[in-house]
């Protein structure tokens, strides 16, 4: 796989530059830029929401500083536990919010995200069912009363037994 991505990387090279080339002599090249600079965002954004993208891939992405990007990757299913956590204290609350939604965050990371300054983090975290019982306890006490109901109805509905009706046939 890795002799693939070698003979790939100058071929992707070569069409970039002989397109490139092709517009520059089309459109002014200011244009020009603009163009493959919106290309290259939307690979990125394309790569970010891929469930098929390599976590060594989705943590080079982390590096970007676009926040709807690294919300994307934030709630990757392959992404890393540490790319998890070093997103976790990204400066955009809407960033440590996404990251706050993935199941796959370890608890470290939880508790971190428990005591988030930003009331929106802690309440996409109190809507989580795969939180432990006493990180939702912490958040059924929290200053925030949206934060505390959700937090207590996913207390409430984990506690709930888990009924499955099936019914056979019709009339």
């Amino acid at each position: 796989m890795s002799l693939q991505g070698n003979l790939a990387d100058p071929a992707i090279k070569q069409v970039e530059m002989d397109s490139y080339a092709f517009f520059s002599k089309l459109y002014p090249r200011r244009f020009c830029e603009k163009v493959c600079e919106e290309e290259t965002d939307y690979i990125r954004w394309l790569l970010a929401t891929n469930p098929n993208t390599p976590a060594p891939i989705l943590d080079r992405l982390a590096s970007e500083d676009v926040v709807s990007l690294l919300e994307r990757l934030a709630e990757h299913p392959r992404i890393r536990q540490a790319t998890l956590a070093r997103l976790a204290t990204h400066d955009n609350p809407r960033v440590r919010a996404a990251v706050a939604e993935n199941p796959h965050i370890d608890k470290k990371t939880m508790w971190r995200l428990t005591h988030d300054m930003h009331p929106d983090v802690r309440l996409r975290l109190a809507e989580g069912y795969f939180l432990p019982i006493a990180i939702l306890q912490i958040l059924a006490e929290d200053d925030n009363p949206y934060v505390q109901n959700r937090a207590r109805k996913t207390l409430s509905r984990l506690s709930q037994p888990f009924n499955v009706a099936l019914s056979v046939g019709c009339c």
